[in-house]
């Protein structure tokens, strides 16, 4: 993992010192956007200087699908690379870490890849070792939300129009560079979509039921640099490197603790409605937080290590005091009120607004699908890991209250 502003430099080096025998292919992988706004110039100016032989695939679009990974596939395929490196937002990178395994893979189905979990770390199926013929793949996240340059996860949208959360360790990036000026030129509306998105990262991973002494720290350091940093993300270049090394703790905290109903919610509502997803989980997180934060769950859910909803309570209860310490003196119940309010100032501050439906979804078209929505979120991979176990009615209720927009 490499850090701090400027960084990007210092990091390409190590692409010179990998250990290969052959000549160093490098596959690039982003989007238009990226190659029109020079994001990509510093990049491919090292590798010019370094006589590597690359190549630029920029048809990544947001949401990437199967097809998108097809056409990607091919272009490794013509080009038969040995490195790999992502720049960009969520998509590249996730869609890059799909590209990875389906070439060196070409055995492996989507549908095998999305079959149910043993438990959550395991599913039915083993995922295949990965390097065989890229070595070295490397991230560089040039928005602060999805932590994908930390995780073993990929979002793909099946043929199916279905988002589907691909999981394995296996899948983990090499080498990671985090630097903020990436971040600098982001559109004000990009940021708070995206670092809502690690927000959310970074509340569902503290109360999740692998929650453990190894990952609330990272959590907690994520969820407060962000609240505190966001608002100021405009007029501060310090606001924008805090945030953006925030998404990436986020992702290191979640790729262990990893997620919550939440964004078992938000992969369906983006699916059907195409919502970004980091704006979906800004309008979902408050009622998912009331929603866990009860002694008296329709139905608990299950570890070893998560033996109570009283860890669930305190886990907000920590979250409230570290943005708000006057809260200390509180009950939970109490503690948990602040936390929701504290999360509802900070969306307003970055111009979310209130419900679903003031974002352009007909209340005759969000009905028509409400039952199959929560029945897919019952069914995603992130709803496993949720302190409360949901039922289907209780994923139907928080969807209805969150496209009214209700109070929390």
């Amino acid at each position: 993992i490499y850090f701090n502003k400027y960084c990007t430099k210092d990091a390409l080096l190590d692409i010179e010192r990998f250990p290969m025998a052959e000549e160093r292919r490098v596959f690039v992988v982003t989007d238009k956007i990226m190659v029109e706004l020079g994001m990509c110039d510093q990049l491919l100016a090292f590798l010019k200087k370094g006589n590597m032989k690359f190549y630029v695939w920029s048809e990544v679009q947001p949401d990437p699908n199967l097809a998108t990974v097809r056409e990607g596939i091919k272009a490794m395929q013509a080009f038969k690379p040995n490195v790999m490196v992502a720049l960009g937002g969520g998509s590249p990178l996730d869609c890059s870490k799909m590209m990875r395994l389906m070439y060196e893979h070409p055995e492996y189905s989507i549908n095998e890849l999305v079959t149910r979990f043993i438990e959550i770390r395991h599913r039915n199926v083993d995922f295949p070792n990965l390097g065989t013929k890229v070595k070295f793949f490397v991230t560089i996240p040039t928005t602060s939300g999805t932590g994908s340059e930390m995780t073993p996860f990929a979002v793909i949208t099946g043929d199916d129009g279905i988002k589907y959360p691909i999981c394995s360790y296996r899948l983990t990036p090499d080498v990671a560079i985090i630097d903020s000026a990436y971040a600098e030129s982001m559109p004000f509306s990009l940021a708070a979509m995206t670092s809502l998105d690690a927000l959310t990262h970074a509340v569902e991973s503290h109360v999740s039921v692998f929650a453990s002494d190894y990952t609330r720290p990272y959590s907690k350091k994520a969820f407060v640099d962000t609240y505190h940093y966001l608002p100021k993300w405009k007029e501060s270049a310090e606001a924008k490197e805090k945030v953006h090394n925030a998404a990436s703790i986020a992702g290191m905290a979640f790729a262990n603790a990893f997620l919550g109903i939440c964004h078992s919610i938000a992969h369906q509502l983006g699916a059907d409605f195409h919502i970004p997803h980091g704006l979906c989980n800004a309008l979902l997180l408050t009622y998912v937080i009331r929603f866990n934060a009860t002694m008296s769950p329709t139905r608990q859910g299950y570890f070893p290590q998560h033996t109570t909803q009283l860890k669930t309570m305190q886990g907000y209860g920590e979250l409230a005091e570290a943005i708000r310490p006057d809260c200390a003196v509180l009950g939970l119940d109490a503690k948990i009120d602040v936390l929701i309010e504290e999360i509802e100032k900070l969306k307003k501050t970055m111009g979310i607004k209130a419900g679903i439906k003031e974002y352009g979804v007909s209340e005759d078209k969000f009905m028509a699908v409400v039952d199959a929505l929560a029945e897919r979120a019952f069914d995603d991979q992130c709803t496993g890991t949720n302190p409360v176990y949901p039922m289907i009615a209780e994923l139907r209720e928080i969807l209805v209250r969150a496209y009214k927009g209700v109070k929390a």
